[in-house]
């Protein structure tokens, strides 16, 4: 199995500390550190498609290689190379996600880039019939498994200790933190840790009771997470796929989360999973989930509760499971 990402570097073995099976291999291939010509190129686009075409190489020396390519652009650049390079080989397009669909001119981009990929791997059902329509996808060819991760390991420092209870919202793609802080307005008592990249937090005017934290190490960030009375994840708006990873690292560590009522992470908030469900732009819903949380143990003690249950939910080795379906249905195929 050999990986192309845009994220991770070059040491990244995606699954392979979880895997025992000496006859599934992985390797993995990164656009972060681009060598010779490409390295002179300040466009990123150089390291994908030395990357992509990396990978494409690799796979074709090997008969039962399948391409994983992690995220949308990587699953783009590394088909176009495939096309060329190893046509033989399947691909399979991992962590499908998009924050915004609203560039007409880039999701035609995207159709054609993304023709002859095998199977595309979607972290909602939701987001199944969403990328099928807009980019003629065969539904069928569209996988839907769920956020997967092993449980945060806080770091011993935490930028909230000792200022008293607080709540937390971390994370930055399609993010409402306009009505976050209009709804810590109406709490001047309760103290709150934002933790976001810079772009998400522009034009929002945070009040004296929030702390906002940009670019922080996740070892902080999960001990924010983990000293937190609950999370609130506040969507844009009631279609987001946006969340799974804060979401799935509350309910983890068994912190209760209040989120905005999103068709894109139902499959993570339905059936009593989260502490509450607020409609889309609603301070006063969400200051009004913060009372009722506050003021209901029990609601606190069920995050605590769903801590098990949310590990076999979200275990990676449901990730590893499908690695290998496709080892055995696709590998041998060649």
């Amino acid at each position: 199995m050999i990986s192309t990402s845009d994220l991770m570097g070059p040491d990244w073995n995606f699954l392979a500390d979880l895997n025992p099976d000496p006859a599934l291999t992985f390797q993995s291939f990164s656009s972060l550190q681009p060598s010779g010509l490409a390295s002179l190129v300040p466009h990123p686009i150089a390291g994908r498609l030395q990357g992509a075409a990396r990978a494409c190489r690799a796979a074709r020396r090997r008969p039962d290689a399948i391409l994983f390519s992690h995220l949308p652009m990587a699953a783009a650049v590394t088909n176009l190379a495939r096309r060329v390079i190893a046509p033989s080989v399947p691909q399979i397009a991992f962590a499908f996600n998009f924050t915004t669909l609203n560039d007409d001119l880039r999701a035609r981009f995207f159709a054609r880039a993304f023709r002859g990929i095998t199977e595309f791997v979607v972290y909602s059902t939701y987001e199944r019939e969403l990328y099928a329509e807009a980019f003629g996808i065969d539904p069928d060819r569209m996988r839907y498994l769920p956020w997967t991760m092993e449980t945060p390991v806080p770091g011993p420092e935490n930028p909230m200790a000792g200022k008293g209870p607080y709540v937390c919202a971390i994370g930055g793609e399609a993010r409402d933190y306009a009505t976050f802080a209009a709804a810590m307005r109406g709490r001047p008592d309760l103290l709150a840790a934002v933790v976001a990249r810079d772009y998400s937090l522009r034009g929002v005017d945070m009040p004296a009771n929030v702390s906002v934290f940009t670019n922080l190490a996740s070892a902080k960030t999960w001990a924010i997470l983990a000293g937190a009375e609950a999370m609130v994840l506040p969507l844009r708006d009631g279609k987001a796929a946006c969340g799974h990873i804060t979401l799935v690292a509350a309910k983890l560590l068994g912190i209760p989360v209040i989120v905005t009522d999103s068709i894109g992470i139902r499959d993570y908030t339905g059936e009593g999973r989260v502490a509450a469900l607020v409609p889309p732009g609603s301070a006063e819903a969400i200051k009004a989930a913060l009372d009722r949380l506050f003021d209901n143990s029990t609601l606190r003690q069920a995050a605590k509760d769903g801590m098990a249950s949310a590990r076999q939910e979200h275990d990676p080795r449901l990730w590893l499971d499908y690695v290998r379906e496709k080892a055995a249905l696709l590998g041998p195929a060649r």
